[in-house]
């Protein structure tokens, strides 16, 4: 009998080597020791720009990193702040001399971020756990949205550079973490490449400045003059479409006729030139109380570049009046406004490929826009300091470890039993036998 239980010690010594090894090797496990690193300031200063939070959907977010003491096994979007349901897609890169050399190669890691619900009264972490392991080195973080997602603004940290639109963004980090575990091996995972089909990389790019116009005038009423026009610039993707935030829309529903020019030189010689896109769009009057914020597509996605876009307006509709801003000029009935510009935007599209053709004068219906972008307000610039919970993001978290993992685990637990117990029985009926 001493015999038996030693080979009874010796089969469980042996299980729990194997299961002890699973724990290192599993694709996908998250252990007891991994850790949370945040890739953002944390004294809790105000940034100096005073921008509590960035939208995902205004602009291409994104956070180069050094992942040290340990490999990359997931990433957490902190606090993630929604209007409403939307979806967007966080791909991660390793670091190659620049951002446009770094974007312009393949992500080690894409995944889709779905939030079903809006989270403005719930403010929570998303985890987005890896199936496997990064080793350590330089990395990129890109987020992208197509609706209301924003990533809190946070002071600037050491070592952690962020970019808007693929340029550095010099006030402060966002608030973002990645997941370090120092007793895995590295393993890349092609599982951490999913397939996104539904998701679309449309920015929606506010064009104008902040606070209120140095005209004191508050909104234009397009119905009350010829036209209302701004140069615009655009970048980061293909021209398809251009949105109005927050405008007021009275009485009826309006059509709002937009009109592209290339910008030539001056206002003038643009006008003098010919249009690129000219067609009518139907806006909808909004719930009473409630503004318009539509979204006019093209259609067509045309280059990267300087435009001048032109209003006209069949009924009432009013589009609040900001500051000034670089670069961005406005005009009614084609005199200069000075320190003004007005609360539009264009949209871009970073995947689009160049489409130029003419377009049919028909009339078209602007697609609503269920949430505001997050275009600067036409009051005063916000300020504050973001939520308390940064100084928090260095403590170490247990995580649940993923449901196949224990599966497995529980399977081969069994079978070992099992085998145990066959060994015993027949040592057992062995040693009858001989008596």
């Amino acid at each position: 009998m001493k015999q038996h239980a030693r080979i009874s010690l010796f089969c469980c010594f042996l299980s729990a080597i194997v299961l002890f090894g699973m724990l290192g090797v599993l694709p996908g496990r998250v252990s007891a020791e991994s850790e949370k690193v945040a890739l953002h300031g944390t004294d809790g200063s105000v940034p100096e720009d005073g921008v509590i939070k960035h939208g995902a959907n205004n602009y291409i977010l994104a956070t180069k990193f050094d992942v040290t003491g340990g490999k990359m096994v997931g990433f957490y979007l902190d606090d993630l702040n929604t209007d409403a349901a939307c979806q967007g897609r966080l791909r991660i890169y390793r670091w190659n001399q620049d951002y446009p050399t770094t974007v312009a190669g393949e992500p080690l890691i894409q995944k889709l971020v779905k939030v079903t619900d809006s989270t403005f009264d719930k403010i929570e972490s998303y985890p987005v756990p890896f199936d496997g392991a990064y080793e350590e080195g330089t990395y990129l973080a890109v987020l992208q949205s197509d609706g209301p997602m924003f990533l809190w603004n946070h002071p600037k940290a050491e070592g952690i550079t962020c970019y808007r639109n693929g340029e550095v963004y010099q006030s402060g980090t966002f608030k973002v973490s990645y997941l370090r575990d120092a007793s895995v091996t590295a393993h890349p995972s092609a599982k951490d490449m999913e397939k996104i089909d539904s998701f679309s990389a449309v920015l929606a790019i506010p064009a104008c400045g902040e606070g209120v116009s140095e005209s004191g005038t508050l909104t234009y009423q397009l119905y009350s003059y010829n036209t209302v026009a701004q140069k615009i610039t655009v970048a980061n993707g293909r021209f398809v479409g251009l949105f109005i935030n927050d405008a007021i829309v009275e009485y009826d529903d309006v059509h709002v006729t937009v009109t592209l020019y290339r910008w030539q030189e001056d206002y003038d010689t643009t006008l003098s030139g010919t249009p690129v896109y000219s067609k009518e769009h139907l806006v909808l009057l909004p719930e009473e109380g409630t503004y318009s914020s539509p979204r006019m597509m093209f259609g067509r996605a045309y280059a990267e570049g300087d435009y001048l876009v032109v209003l006209e307006a069949d009924g009432m509709c009013a589009i609040w009046a900001h500051g000034p801003r670089d670069g961005i000029f406005c005009y009614a009935d084609d005199d200069f406004v000075e320190g003004t510009t007005l609360q539009i935007g264009y949209l871009a599209d970073p995947d689009a490929e160049l489409d130029e053709r003419p377009v049919e004068s028909s009339p078209d219906k602007a697609t609503p826009s269920a949430t505001p972008n997050n275009t600067p307000s036409p009051t005063a610039k916000l300020s504050g300091s973001p939520t308390s919970a940064a100084s928090d993001n260095h403590s170490k978290e247990k995580e649940d470890s993923p449901m196949l993992f224990w599966v497995l685990a529980a399977v081969l637990l069994i079978l070992v039993i099992i085998a145990i117990l066959l060994l015993i029985w027949k040592k057992k009926k062995h040693s009858d036998q001989k008596g």
